[in-house]
């Protein structure tokens, strides 16, 4: 008897293995079916693991929240520490290779990253919260309470090839000349004294400085854009950042308005 004709469809249904494709219409992961996870199942969901390894308890190793003051001191220690520039540590010759002053950016960069370099409630928010800016073919972090950002890294044709593909909400025109600025949490800067409870200080922090920064493009006639929805480890990938103890929180696309 001869077989019967098989077509490349019905041949690849047999001939699947025990683990389904990540195709399956059935398996695949999606909005309603984690919602329906979420109520039918005896289970946690993985958002609800987060909420409640968040929550603060007498059990905790951490029996009394730290005071405002301790965390004050926790942030004076780390701006003069960690993102501390000594004067006489920079050779002034290969000065460049390191960091830029903010005279070096555009007056419409200047003036939107011009809170951040003295002391205050916006610039606190820069304790849990990376601040990074792509201008050019460079990377920049800002450092908080001075007029200067230290240079991360030179981007590359190919880096900008997957950062286009990175970004599906921003529209086109956020990579022409990008000016892109990266929110980066950094979430064990409280967790020292919080433990997993600093992650929600940390988003607290970002939601601040997002705030913040919109009204700061506003005020200033600036163009501005963000986006919370990204391939986070194309993304993380191209700031250095292990997608864990730093990871990207936000994009904001900002642009000089032109001219009518």
């Amino acid at each position: 008897m001869q077989p019967s004709a098989w077509t490349p469809s019905e041949k690849n249904l047999l001939e699947e293995g025990v683990i389904p494709s990540p195709n399956s219409v059935d398996l695949e992961r999606t909005t309603q079916s984690d919602y329906l996870h979420r109520m039918a199942s005896g289970s946690a969901h993985v958002a609800e693991l987060f909420h409640e390894n968040s929550k603060l308890s007498p059990a905790m190793s951490l029996k009394v929240p730290p005071t405002k003051d301790k965390i004050n001191e926790l942030r004076e220690w780390f701006f003069s520490t960690a993102y501390a520039i000594r004067e006489e540590e920079v050779e002034p010759l290969h000065s460049r290779e390191l960091r830029i002053h903010q005279d070096d950016l555009p007056g419409h960069l200047r003036s939107f990253l011009e809170p951040f370099t003295a002391d205050g409630p916006v610039t606190d928010t820069l304790f849990s919260v990376d601040l990074l800016l792509l201008f050019g073919e460079r990377l920049y972090r800002m450092v908080p309470r001075t007029q200067h950002l230290w240079v991360e890294r030179t981007l590359f044709e190919e880096d900008f090839a997957r950062l286009s593909t990175a970004m599906p909400e921003l529209s086109p025109a956020a990579l022409l000349d990008p000016e892109l600025v990266f929110l980066v949490g950094c979430p064990w800067r409280y967790m020292v004294v919080y433990g997993p409870r600093g992650y929600r200080h940390m988003l607290m922090d970002a939601g601040r400085l997002l705030a913040h920064m919109a009204q700061r493009a506003a005020d200033k006639e600036l163009s501005f854009e963000s986006t919370q929805n990204f391939f986070d480890h194309r993304i993380d990938t191209l700031l250095y950042a292990d997608g864990v103890e730093r990871s990207t929180l936000a994009i904001c696309n900002l642009k000089e308005q032109a001219d009518d």
